[in-house]
């Protein structure tokens, strides 16, 4: 993410791991309060947070759909 972000200087959307960990403020970040992405409070607009390991923020972003089995399905990114 840092390379495509700070030596490419583009913006792109990755997929993340429901494991990631993730602080919502600068202050969080800091401060080493980091939660994981699946446990967050999601809302339907972006949220922005700081991916540990990361020195930019992202917008992160939560999809819920459903499979053809009926079973649900979700997927969190960043861009």
């Amino acid at each position: 993410m840092a390379f495509v972000h700070k030596k490419i200087k583009k913006h792109f959307i990755i997929a993340l791991k429901s494991n990631r960990l993730v602080a919502l403020s600068l202050k969080d970040k800091k401060q080493g309060k980091f939660v994981r992405i699946d446990k967050l409070e999601w809302s339907e607009e972006p949220v922005q947070g700081w991916v540990k390991g990361q020195d930019f923020p992202v917008l992160l972003h939560r999809q819920v759909f459903t499979n053809k089995d009926d079973s649900i399905g979700i997927l969190y990114y960043d861009h």
